[in-house]
């Protein structure tokens, strides 16, 4: 499901921005290594960390915790009704099967 949400979003950055760099980037902070699904660069820097259905939480702050230090901004794209998400340092975007 994970390759679908990450299509799904890829196709819709690709439609919105004009002028923009999509690719992924792996951050090493504080001995981990965090690979963000999706990065855009346009007149700022975006990343998106994917969480599909069967993803956990458990690497979620820490990745936020080294996103925020690089991009301007940083949003969560996760499956509704799977995960609540509260940090104030995030966007979130809701994901859900139209079917």
């Amino acid at each position: 499901m994970e390759r679908e949400i990450k299509e799904a979003l890829f196709w819709w950055l690709e439609k919105r921005y004009k002028n923009k760099v999509i690719t992924t980037v792996a951050l090493k902070a504080n001995g981990s290594c965090n690979i963000a699904d999706i990065v855009m660069a346009s007149r700022d820097l975006y990343a998106f960390e994917i969480k599909g259905p069967n993803d956990t939480l458990r690497r979620l702050p820490a990745q936020i915790d080294a996103y925020t230090r690089l991009f301007d901004y940083v949003y969560v794209v996760y499956w509704r009704g799977k995960f609540e998400i509260e940090d104030k340092r995030v966007g979130l975007i809701e994901v859900y099967n139209k079917r």
